[in-house]
């Protein structure tokens, strides 16, 4: 009987020889050093690995070698699938009809770009879409275990080396013909068919389907030197994942490895970086731990209050953040101050002498002040069980302590009740949150058995979500980014750079957000996605989460990329950045209701930033075992030489309320609105604005009930505001006021 060899597979293109652009020095050695690297440090068998060199890295080549993966029958499901580059990529004109973030696409260069094919028409580079074609369908078939490793430029806008180091020169050329709109059209697939949850069809799409690591940013050039004949890229690839112990290192932990490299910082994409390297079924990384690094003796957190970090929160240091049981907490330190994007941690035992290795992680296991849940426990509770029980649950265990203070009912933000069941006594959970309550929903939709270590376990999970949810800051930019939302629909004949077809807005001219909530019917066709307008001067950093209230738990929806030092902002100044649909990078939403569920609440959180930052410790899954699966303040006195630094770090947010309802007709879908409440239809451009002081207070701020749905078949095409009568003057004269500054603004500044 033999056994089955190591399931990993390979495919490595490097190319020098170009036909018709300059002559590169390192890449085939590149690619040579890969190939060894997975051969000896891996013990990937050498019939695994596919080696294209020089003329046999043709576009047609490396195009059969893709199609070749996709169907070889002894790659099974969720093997690991390595993809390696080292060669010129460029840029290119976008065709009409593309979709992209800009006018331009990036590109691979085949050995034989330029040279004339079959129909004298010079032979094409591989686009960035074909290439995501090519992920996509492979992934369909052999699941989302494949990383990508590009060591090439992405930016055509220079070709110059570097001026310090005469023998550092780019990995670039330009392709100087328009591409045809048709070009690859026979890769992209029909439609096969597709509850907030991820579309099952989109779960092995786009930055779902793959890892890429790239040497550089979009807009930066990947060097080689000339006298080693290596590229800087894959020389520092290479020696990290010698250095490290590759089967309990995640991507995210290789890019904290990595060495800085001169003039280009390597990038990180994709929905999975927390897995670990080249393994999709071992757990990978703990989202809870941030990472730590020391400087001159001063412990700093990656983190600050823009991911919720406060005062005197505590935390254990560890050497790596993976799900593995040999890492144990190096000490425990206690954050003493608190920078938008960073914190400074000092050791709580100051005698002992520590040292922590680099990079370091940490992990939050006290919440510090401002943090807590306000709890109120009905007598009903009181009979049955002991909140000193609980109190005493959450101190024993050895989960992170977000803590829960006991209030009066009128000032909690979560009531705890206990009834009799079926199944004997069960304990049942309110939430106080008007934004919710005003919509009739209050009661979350699970019950728990009455163990005081499980009802910890919720209300540590409630003060997190809680916590989160809460916090805004004012930035600069504060009332000039818009979150807008759409319900698409499939488009006849027309793919993305996914190879899928395309999805866009139904109605283009219908944003449902206009008032801060979306009031929509479920429907298991109906897919949606939004558009991030920046009516601002600054670049911006856009990490999208979604709060589900009933779950309590918080999903990721969309994350900036991590890369090293400089990462490429996806929100441009004046600029749109979609999710969902388009050239954003993510995957439609879509929302189900559990049958006899009447109404459920959930809210988008859009935070953004001026520089690059890991939000992924933010993430948190549901503390209820019953849970819908998911798919898819310092008072310190600083430095004056850090002021300066520090007033360019800015952090903001936006948040709409998602009501997703089973029938527009239902009475729960319709609760009762205030005696004095009034409503008045009030129809308003959709502008940023300027002032949210002026509005009806409210935290976060969103505006009351609209009467109707903004989806189905009783939509209201301007839905109606409600408002307290008292504020009602307020209201309009804040609208009228904004939408002249907002006149004002667009006179005075180019169109976009």
């Amino acid at each position: 009987m033999t056994t089955r060899q190591v399931p990993f597979f390979a495919l490595v293109i490097g190319i020098d020889d170009y036909a018709t652009v300059s002559r590169l020095s390192g890449a085939t050695a590149d690619a040579d050093d890969m190939d060894s690297f997975l051969r000896n440090h891996l013990s990937v068998p050498k019939g695994h690995i596919t080696n294209l060199r020089n003329k046999t890295a043709t576009r047609e080549g490396i195009l059969q070698a893709f199609r070749k993966l996709k169907s070889n029958p002894e790659i099974k499901r969720d093997d690991a699938i390595f993809i390696y580059f080292a060669g010129h990529g460029s840029e290119a004109n976008a065709p009409a009809g593309w979709p992209t973030a800009g006018s331009k696409i990036q590109v691979l260069m085949p050995q034989d770009v330029d040279v004339a094919g079959p129909s004298q028409s010079p032979i094409a580079p591989i686009p960035d879409r074909t290439l995501a074609a090519l992920l996509n369908d492979m992934a369909r078939e052999k699941g989302n275990n494949i990383t990508v490793v590009l060591d090439c430029c992405h930016s055509s806008s220079g070709t110059r080396g570097d001026e310090n180091v005469p023998e550092r020169v780019p990995r670039v050329a330009r392709f100087l013909h328009e591409l045809p709109a048709d070009l690859d059209n026979d890769l992209y697939p029909e439609e096969k068919g597709r509850n907030m949850n991820t579309p099952t069809a989109f779960l092995e799409q786009n930055l779902r389907s793959h890892i890429l690591l790239a040497a550089c940013g979009a807009e930066e050039l990947a060097y080689e030197n000339t006298k080693l004949g290596r590229g800087a890229f894959t020389t520092a690839f290479i020696q990290t994942l010698k250095t490290a112990d590759v089967h309990k290192l995640t991507y995210m932990g290789f890019m904290d490895r990595l060495p800085n490299l001169p003039r280009q910082n390597p990038q990180c994409e994709g929905y999975h970086r927390d897995r670990m390297f080249f393994d999709a079924k071992l757990p990978g990384a703990d989202r809870r731990f941030i990472g730590v690094e020391e400087t001159h003796k001063t412990y700093k957190l990656k983190a600050g209050t823009a991911q919720g970090v406060t005062v005197d929160s505590e935390f254990t240091i560890h050497a790596d953040h993976a799900h593995v049981s040999d890492n144990p907490a190096i000490c425990r330190m206690r954050a003493t101050e608190v920078y938008p994007f960073r914190t400074i941690l000092e050791p709580i035992d100051t005698i002992t002498a520590i040292k922590i290795p680099k990079p370091a992680y940490a992990r939050e296991v006290r919440c510090g002040s401002g943090q807590e849940l306000r709890v109120h426990f009905s007598e009903a509770f009181e009979r049955v069980l002991s909140i000193q029980d609980v109190q005493q649950a959450g101190l024993s265990s050895n989960e992170p302590n977000f803590g829960f203070i006991v209030s009066d009912v009128d000032n909690a933000e979560m009531l705890v009740d206990i009834k009799d069941t079926s199944d004997g006594k069960c304990v049942v959970f309110s939430t106080m949150e008007q934004l919710a309550t005003q919509y009739g929903y209050k009661q979350l939709p699970h019950e728990v058995k009455a163990d005081p270590e499980i009802i910890c376990r919720v209300l540590r999970g409630a003060a997190r979500w809680n916590h989160h949810f809460k916090r805004t800051n004012h930035a600069r930019f504060s009332g000039l980014v818009d979150l807008e939302f759409y319900r698409l629909d499939k488009t006849d004949g027309k793919f993305d750079e996914l190879g899928m077809l395309v999805m866009l807005p139904a109605n283009p001219d219908k944003n449902m957000n206009r008032t801060g909530v979306v009031d929509l019917v479920v429907k298991k066709d109906h897919f949606y996605g939004v558009k991030i307008v920046n009516n601002s001067k600054v670049d911006l950093y856009p990490y999208l989460f979604y709060f589900d209230l009933g779950d309590q738990c918080i999903e990721p929806y969309y994350l900036s990329q991590k890369g090293i030092n400089r990462v490429d902002p996806p929100l441009r100044a004046g600029y749109t950045h979609t999710v969902g649909y388009g050239a954003g990078g993510e995957v439609p939403f879509a929302f189900h209701l559990p049958n006899g569920q009447a109404i459920d609440v959930g809210f988008l959180k859009l935070f953004l930033t001026t520089s690059p930052m890991d939000f992924d410790s933010m993430t948190q899954s549901s503390p209820f075992d019953t849970a819908r699966a998911a798919l898819p303040r310092a008072d310190t006195i600083q430095k004056l030489k850090q002021a300066a630094a520090e007033s360019a770090e800015q952090w903001g947010t936006v948040v709409t309320a998602i009501i997703q309802r089973s029938d527009p007709r239902s009475p729960e879908a319709h609760p009762q609105i205030p005696s004095e409440a009034t409503q008045i239809p009030v129809s308003v451009p959709s502008i940023p604005l300027k002032d949210a002081s002026s509005l009806p207070s409210t935290s976060p701020s969103l505006k009351p009930a609209p009467e109707c749905p903004t989806d189905g078949p009783d939509a209201s095409p301007t839905p109606p505001l409600t408002v307290e009568s008292r504020s009602l003057l307020k209201v309009l004269l804040a609208y009228i006021s904004n939408f002249f500054k907002f006149c004002f603004r667009v006179n005075r500044s180019s169109p976009m």
